[in-house]
């Protein structure tokens, strides 16, 4: 045995015999005539727990109708579809774009062919950044 596990079970062997003297006496005399007696009183009787009802579950059949403490909403039902007046229309003597001088086959294969375009917008301006594909 090292010196300190000598000393560890010295101190072991003193806590529990420390323990153990302290442990005998009658200094509880007291405390078990308190127990006796309470052990010799009638004891008392506990009702059982009532029974309960199951659960019911509610089935909540209104929840297409209208709430009940909204104003009602008129509803107007008419069978004509009118078509909307607009005086929009495309401009059609506008000079043509870049863009639009370009075949459109060859513009939509151009863009399918690149592989991946990035998009930062920043409050001065508008970049892409086009990484081209190393074959």
């Amino acid at each position: 045995m090292t010196g300190k596990h000598a000393v560890q079970a010295w101190l072991g062997v003193c806590l529990v015999s420390l323990l153990t003297a302290c442990s005998q006496g009658s200094g509880y005399s007291d405390l078990d005539q308190f127990m006796a007696e309470t052990r010799a009183k009638p004891r008392g009787y506990v009702e059982p727990l009532p029974e309960f009802k199951a659960y019911e579950a509610f089935s909540y059949s209104a929840a297409d109708r209208r709430a009940p403490f909204e104003p009602p909403i008129d509803v107007q039902l008419t069978m004509v579809d009118e078509q909307p007046i607009s005086d929009v229309e495309p401009d059609l003597d506008r000079p043509r774009e870049v863009l639009e001088n370009f075949d459109q086959t060859i513009l939509g294969a151009f863009i399918e062919s690149v592989p991946e375009i990035t998009w930062v917008k920043t409050t001065a301006a508008l970049w892409a950044s086009v990484k081209p594909e190393l074959s």
